[in-house]
């Protein structure tokens, strides 16, 4: 059988990467590994955190309480085409560098009627790619909001590496984590709602974990899952990503099935039918060892089969891809409201 030419390049070049990269696993084991000052068995927590399962937007709050979201311009000028913006984490966190969130917030040329927010995935050492993006983006008149992950980047504690504590064999540490970026996201989404027609987000690898769960709470009107999935305790345990953390994992006694009871609250594979996005437009990389593919399509039909464009790469061949994606993106951000014209032509 002849291999696809395509195929033999986006697998070769994801092993490529892959093997030149720093094999690195979290250097914390927290014993005991405490969710809200409580110590849990993964059975225990798994029973409490069922009850929010048909529920899960108060699991996952804002945890403004209230209060309207306050940023600080720290870098650009206030009408710039790039300007930094901080904020205050919602959740208190136990390292104070985690404690601010920096977005880099990117104009279009023009006022722009849409929004979007980008949520990177883990362990990414630079923004480099992520504001050509965004760049890219705004070239298509689209303004874009660029998430900082928790503990990555500025947000990491001093000597520890990009994402280190974000997701690691601290089982309930890293629920706290997911929490803590869904609350930043929802935050932000409320923020700018009222400032643009439609607010777009945008999910990549593990940063579509966030991003699905942030729509369990807000409506934002079109969801872009990029490379990501449902079933994260078995995509720990097969990811190209992830061998550091599994073997962490099975040398604290944690199955791979624990894993998943453990992460349940935070699988889309378990509360993702509750999402509020009014449009998902999912891409699926094809040849994908870092986020399987039948990990990839369980979200998409849990998202209801929604329209998808089937990408002939891997991880991180994607990025080959991605001006098209992005394109196609802006578009349909920016495409005519159908409801709208059906609602004045009827007036």
């Amino acid at each position: 059988m002849r291999l696809d030419p395509r195929e033999l390049f986006a697998r070769g070049f994801e092993r490529a990467i892959s093997l030149t990269s720093p094999k690195r696993g979290c250097r914390i084991t927290l014993d005991p590994d405490p969710f809200d000052g409580r110590v849990w068995t993964i059975d225990a927590f798994y029973e409490w955190s069922a009850q929010y399962f048909d529920r899960p937007a108060e699991f996952f709050r804002d945890f403004l309480d209230g209060r309207k979201l306050t940023v600080r311009l720290v870098e650009g000028e206030a009408d710039g085409a790039r300007r930094v913006f901080t904020f205050d984490s919602p959740i208190a966190s136990r390292f104070a560098e985690n404690a601010r969130v920096p977005v880099v917030w990117f104009r279009a040329a023009r006022p722009a009627r849409a929004v979007a927010l980008l949520v990177p995935g883990w362990t990414r050492p630079d923004r480099r790619l992520e504001e050509g993006w965004c760049r890219a983006l705004a070239g298509h008149g689209i303004d874009v909001l660029l998430l900082t992950v928790p503990y990555h980047l500025e947000r990491a504690p001093s000597g520890t590496w990009s994402g280190e504590y974000f997701i690691s064999q601290n089982v309930f540490w890293t629920v706290a984590n997911f929490r803590q970026l869904v609350a930043e996201i929802r935050a932000l989404v409320q923020l700018v709602r009222p400032d643009y027609d439609r607010v777009g987000l945008i999910g990549v690898s593990s940063g579509g974990f966030q991003a699905g769960l942030a729509t369990l709470g807000e409506d934002v009107d079109v969801l872009f899952p990029v490379m990501t999935g449902a079933g994260l305790g078995a995509i720990a345990w097969e990811s190209l990503l992830t061998h550091e953390v599994k073997a962490a994992l099975i040398g604290r006694g944690v199955s791979r099935e624990a894993l998943s009871r453990a992460w349940s609250i935070t699988d889309m594979a378990v509360v993702g039918r509750h999402t509020l996005a009014r449009r998902v437009r999912q891409y699926v990389t094809l040849y994908d060892a870092v986020m399987p593919l039948q990990y990839q399509e369980r979200l998409w039909h849990i998202y209801g089969e929604p329209p998808r464009v089937d990408l002939r790469t891997s991880h991180y061949s994607v990025v080959f891809s991605l001006p098209a994606v992005l394109r196609e993106m802006a578009s349909i951000l920016l495409a005519p409201d159908e409801q709208r014209l059906r609602d004045a032509r009827a007036g």
